[in-house]
């Protein structure tokens, strides 16, 4: 894998992405407080010592389209599919933050996202065809519903992930470097520049919301996040030629689609509405082991960062990419169900940790 200088422009865009979210991130929280749209504690879920601001979801989109729209004038470029995904992200933003203020039911948020995911479907077309290990394979006819279940579990995925301080942006982050990487070694020019420049809004809202967070992004930015990286994967990977097009954005997102995918059956399996809100994201589970929240972030951090190594090593070595995204499953295992490791890392209790929480999940958010 060779980058060439032409490539360190991406260097620029998430450069750009990360000033623009960062100097855009106190200005809607105070525009959050001055409306009252804040997150207030519950005792229970949302451990927060004090309410804090929504809004952050808003700076990350408004820097992401800043920077990318740049990004794609500079190198010449201004395609249909990112247009259609700066469109989506920019609805899919604001799906999220109408949820944000008024709390909307859980069936008319997911209704909203099934029609923006199908409008792209629509527009973009649908993933036809996967490659996995040189191999084609065809969708058929259920090309459209597989490509909209894709968008919608992925930005449903990342919003789960959103209940710890800092957690779903930085995961976020690690995806869509490893994705940038991706997207340059196939040479696809599009989704690079919309990589590097979310990447890049992600990373400038991070500091904001580290623990003790004094912003949080909301729906409007965890849906919003999860809808562009399904985009990217859905219109450059999976429907690309290159021999790591499947396995790439699967290790990537490996982390909250598989969670999401644990949660909803475990929830139906309880008789439970998928979209009900509980304790059992696999945050919460660590912080139960013993680990405090800011522990649980470190660790969710390390694992996200070795798969999304390993799909970058993918390409070179297959055996090699394997290893690490099975140590880091094993890792996480260990970790999960070990008693006294916990204590060894860095484990508290809960409520000592408590500022470093937040859980978007907790008023009836999927």
């Amino acid at each position: 894998m060779m980058l060439t200088l032409g490539d360190f422009i991406y260097v620029f865009i998430i450069a750009g992405g990360a000033l623009a979210s960062a100097l855009l991130t106190p200005v809607c929280r105070r525009l959050a407080l001055s409306f009252g749209i804040v997150d207030k504690p519950d005792g229970r879920r949302k451990l927060q010592r004090a309410p804090v601001p929504y809004f952050g979801g808003v700076a990350i989109i408004l820097g992401f389209l800043l920077a990318s729209s740049v990004g794609m004038a500079a190198m010449g470029y201004m395609a249909k599919n990112y247009l259609i995904i700066a469109s989506g992200a920019l609805v899919m933003m604001i799906v999220g933050l109408v949820d944000d203020i008024i709390d909307m039911k859980s069936y008319i948020k997911f209704a909203a996202q099934i029609l923006i995911a199908t409008l792209t479907v629509v527009f973009g077309g649908a993933v036809e065809y996967i490659t996995l290990f040189g191999h084609y394979i065809s969708l058929g006819i259920f090309a459209a519903p597989i490509t909209v279940i894709w968008i919608v579990l992925v930005s449903n995925a990342v919003n789960m992930m959103d209940g710890l301080d800092g957690l779903a942006s930085g995961i976020s982050a690690f995806a869509l470097m490893a994705l940038l990487v991706s997207a340059l070694v196939s040479g696809d020019v599009v989704n690079a520049v919309i990589c590097a420049a979310l990447c890049g809004a992600a990373l400038g809202f991070l500091p904001y919301n580290l623990a003790p967070a004094s912003i949080f992004m909301g729906d409007a930015g965890a849906l919003s996040l999860g809808y562009v990286m399904a985009c990217v994967s859905a219109f450059g990977f999976f429907k690309g030629q290159a021999f790591f097009s499947l396995i790439a954005p699967a290790l990537i997102l490996a982390l909250p689609v598989s969670d999401a995918v644990r949660l909803f059956f475990v929830r139906i399996l309880h008789r439970r509405s998928p979209f009900s809100s509980d304790r059992m994201h696999i945050h919460h589970k660590l912080i139960d082991t013993g680990l405090s929240p800011r522990g649980a972030v470190m660790v969710l951090y390390i694992i996200s960062a070795m798969l999304s190594i390993s799909a970058m090593v993918y390409i070179r070595s297959r055996i090699a990419a394997v290893i690490i995204a099975v140590t880091a499953l094993a890792l996480l295992g260990f970790i999960r169900f070990s008693p006294k490791l916990p204590k060894l890392i860095g484990g508290e209790s809960v409520k000592a940790s408590a500022p470093a929480e937040n859980d978007t999940d907790g008023e009836g958010k999927a």
